[in-house]
């Protein structure tokens, strides 16, 4: 029966980033019945990338029972670090040195960083870089980076800056992205190295392409050819080199140059393109564009009717006296050419203008009005902003409904703190009805929105607070939660759901998973009799019922 659900699963993600084909995945099944190690490892990785990873794991430890080296390297990292299964680092040491032995570089560079850190062994360098040296032998380039950094920081080797240098441009040369992009840096600031704005372009454009070769359908031959018919001024060829390094902050510039010279040649594609990506401009400084070159490509932009590159200038003009003489007029009239153009942002930063008056006479009238433009046409902030007007009494008459009203727009076009507001106003009842269930609705909103952890809004569902009571719910909240942070607040609460069964099936291993994982951050204490087990701390206490069985195994368990 599960060999059946696997191939159901299997048939439906058959769409997935692995891309095996219906047919591929039955052949390797039916060669893995057969015992064929390599199609066991295969399933492996189709598994382990649907995120299967149960059926991953019993695939790779078949295969490298058989003998696959790979499959063996995968075993170790599960063992090793995976979070279904309890870490058991025997097995992983075990397993990374067999794959290491049979040749796997991914092993030799585990086992080196293990045993130079003495992450799960006692410390031995010489074993360490022993291990480091093969993988290197063996053509892992990134090995002359791990020793570059070594030599760097004088860590497990005696401090050499020199030969650091030399190691990470060996591994930079090797197409090593991480090394050029470290080469970039340090040419950039001057690190180990004198500052030389070539070499940095340089690398940081070889990191670029190496990237770009990673993540699209192109050749290292195919980029040279492009580089080759933009040399002899091909439009089409600088808007494609131009996408390949405007996506990376660190040869931005290089690309919107491109895009800039393509656009002049008449290419529509790089014209819209420049728009496009127009608010990148604002990064070119970190990319060694120089600030008079910046405000040029402003003013490019916004006399081919960017809003956004008016906008730009409007401030430059009004701040940064250090690029260009201080001119308000100029300012001031910029901000009107976006207004003209429907900028939202343009229309708020002109109304504060007035508001503020601090360049103009001060204008409530027309603050007000431009806020009411720019929030008709969906500004979020002027949204929030005529909230707070109406909520305060300031310009407008004091009025809580209209307040209110306002806020409820800003949050629903996704105003993270407008939704947090509304939540805290109808959890107390300040200026509304309290309602737990308005509360949590604006909390949900809020979560989404980045302003609230997922940890409360799991408190609200397992509570039943504002919402019917939903165990599965919160228990997905509290897995979230610990995507971002390991907080040990919510490895307890979820080792509670799942000692009570609340939401899933009482499983005992996985509640003691969560404990451990909490005890390891902070003190938890457990205390038994003979029908219940109590487990507290300072913030929690839960009595948890139970049959003298399940207590002598789960003592048994946590003794272990």
């Amino acid at each position: 029966m599960k060999k059946i659900l696997l191939f159901v699963v299997i048939v439906i993600v058959s769409f997935s980033s692995y891309s095996q084909s219906y047919s591929h995945i039955k052949e390797l099944e039916t060669k893995a019945k057969e015992g064929d190690a390599q199609a066991l490892y295969e399933l492996g990785n189709f598994c382990y990338e649907e995120d299967i990873l149960s059926k991953a794991f019993k695939y790779y430890k078949k295969a490298a029972k058989l003998g696959n080296v790979d499959a063996m390297a995968q075993l170790a990292r599960i063992y090793f670090e995976e979070y279904y299964i309890k870490p058991n680092y025997r097995k992983a040491l075990k397993w990374y040195r067999k794959a290491a032995e049979g040749g796997n570089t991914e092993a030799m560079i585990m086992l080196g960083s293990i045993y130079t850190t003495g992450l799960i062994v006692e410390q031995d360098t010489v074993e360490g870089l022993k291990w480091y040296r093969k993988a290197l032998e063996l053509g892992e380039v990134g090995v002359n980076r791990f020793l570059a950094s070594f030599y760097e920081n004088g860590m497990f080797l005696k401090r050499d800056t020199s030969l650091a240098i030399k190691l990470y441009i060996k591994a930079a040369e090797q197409e090593d992205e991480k090394s050029q992009l470290r080469l970039g840096d340090y040419y950039k600031k001057g690190i180990l190295v004198e500052k030389d704005h070539d070499k940095a372009v340089y690398w940081y454009k070889k990191a670029s392409e190496n990237k770009f070769i990673f993540q699209n359908s192109y050749s290292r031959s195919q980029i040279e050819e492009l580089k080759r018919k933009a040399g002899e001024g091909d439009a089409s060829a600088m808007y494609e080199l131009g996408n390949l390094y405007s996506d990376y902050w660190y040869t931005m510039c290089e690309g919107f140059k491109l895009y800039k010279k393509a656009a002049e040649l008449g290419n529509e594609s790089a014209k819209q393109r420049m728009y496009d990506f127009f608010h990148k401009y604002k990064q070119c400084s970190s990319c060694m564009l120089k600030d008079d070159e910046l405000f040029n490509w402003y003013r490019d932009a916004a006399e081919l009717g960017n809003s956004d590159a008016m906008m730009a200038l409007g401030y430059i003009y009004m701040y940064r006296d250090d690029v260009v003489e201080r001119d308000t007029t100029e300012s001031l009239k910029w901000y009107r050419k976006a207004v003209e153009l429907g900028n939202t942002e343009a229309m708020v930063k002109l109304g504060e203008i007035y508001d503020y008056g601090f360049l103009l006479k001060g204008d409530s009238l027309e603050a007000i009005r431009l806020y009411f433009q720019a929030a008709e046409c969906g500004n979020a902030d002027a949204q929030y902003r005529l909230g707070n007007y109406y909520m305060k009494g300031i310009i407008v008459e004091k009025n809580y409904a209209e307040a209110i009203k306002w806020y409820k727009i800003a949050a629903e076009n996704g105003h993270g703190f407008t939704a947090e507001r509304l939540f805290r106003l109808y959890s107390e009842g300040v200026y509304v009805e309290q309602s737990d269930s308005e509360a949590f609705k604006w909390l949900k909103k809020s979560v989404e929105n980045g302003r609230f952890s997922y940890e409360l809004l799991g408190d609200y569902y397992y509570q039943g607070n504002g919402v019917e009571k939903n165990y599965a719910e919160a228990m997905k909240c509290y897995k979230e939660d610990l995507k971002n942070h390991k907080d040990p607040n919510v490895m307890y609460k979820l080792g509670i759901m799942y000692m009570n069964g609340e939401g899933v099936e009482v499983d005992y291993n996985e509640a003691l998973k969560w404990f451990n994982e909490a005890l390891e951050i902070f003190s938890i204490n457990v205390m038994y009799d003979d029908d219940y087990i109590f487990i507290y701390d300072d913030n929690y206490k839960t009595k948890v019922k139970m049959t003298k069985k399940k207590i002598k195994e789960l003592k048994k368990k946590m003794k272990e």
